[in-house]
Parts: C-alpha cells; structure tokens; sequence
C-alpha cells in the first residue's frame, strides 16, 4: 500500500485515496444550519478584512493628502477635500457606476429585489470611491460604504459556493452587519 500522505506520486498527479476518502466524508453529515454557520464565519472573516483594509487605505490616503502638506504648503489643505470629492466622482462615474448611491439603499434594494445580489463592481468601487472621499477629507462616514462592502462580501461568497437564491437573500444582511 502507497503512502497517502505523499506529495505527488510519480505520475504528477495528488496520491488521494478515494475509497478512503469516501468512506471518511460519509460518516460526516452536516446540516444546513452547519453550512450556513461555516458560510456566516467565512463572510465574517472576509468582511472584517476587507473593512479593516478600507480603514487603512483611508488612513494612508488622509497621511498622503492631509498629514504629508506642512509648511508653506498647509493653504492646499483647504482644497483637499473638493479635489478628493472630484477625484472620487470621476472614479465612480467612469470606472464603477454601480456603485453609486447610499449603500444602506442599494443593500436593501439588493436584498428585496436582486435576490441578494450585489456586484463585485460595486464593492470595489465603494473601496475606491468612498476611500479617496473620506480619505481627503470630506464628512462621510465609513459605516455606509462598509455596510455594502460587507453585503458584497456575502453574496461573492454565495455565488462561489452556488447557494440558492433564497439562501443569498438571508446571508445579504450577514455580510451588511459584519461590515459595520
């Protein structure tokens, strides 16, 4: 009998042993509620992630334009926040125009009539957008934008996993809730 816990075996390809594989994966069951609790966990790892790298991207954005101007250059700072409002408009109007609007709406919109579907598109142009925005200097929050980010975590993860679309709809607001 060949060792299972090779690497690869001479012809290149994974030593799994199918028949042992199979008679260890059929004494484990899981439940649809295991499932979602597994697939709640993920979305809320990934989402953390994602927000967390929102906040540090926002970070160095507001250091960079912000932080960095001392000196005789401080009079820039005034005009911060407009050139950052411009910048992010163009960016969301050309690049991601799906990620316009209030991320609470288009979450809700997401959640009652798209069957929980909302666009890899809009997420990342909520990270950029809104990241440049705040990042600059503007008064927005980042609860809105982290909240459909979250919301975009959930349902990629959804269609990764081919979920129904009934059970999108109920991780939508797993993902929202895991953002803020």
């Amino acid at each position: 009998m060949s060792n299972p816990l090779r690497v690869l075996a001479p012809n290149g390809k994974f030593p799994i042993n199918r028949q042992l594989l199979t008679t260890s994966l059929s004494y484990v069951t899981v439940s649809e509620a295991q499932r979602f609790l597994l697939l709640s966990l993920l979305i809320g790892i990934f989402s953390g992630l994602l927000v967390v790298l929102f906040h540090i991207s926002i970070d160095a954005i507001s250091w960079s334009t912000l932080g960095a101007l001392t000196g005789r250059f401080q009079f820039v700072r005034l005009f911060t926040p407009a050139i950052g409002a411009v910048i992010a408009v163009l960016v969301v109007r050309h690049l991601f125009p799906r990620a316009r609007g209030s991320g609470v709406n288009q979450t809700k919109i997401a959640i009652y009539s798209s069957e929980g579907y909302v666009s890899s598109s809009a997420i990342a142009g909520k990270f950029l957008g809104c990241g440049i925005s705040i990042g600059s200097g503007n008064s927005l929050g980042p609860e809105d934008p982290s909240l459909q980010m979250g919301a975009g975590v959930a349902s990629l993860l959804g269609r990764l996993f081919r979920l129904p679309r009934n059970s999108m709809r109920l991780i939508a607001p797993v993902g929202a809730a895991a953002g803020i």
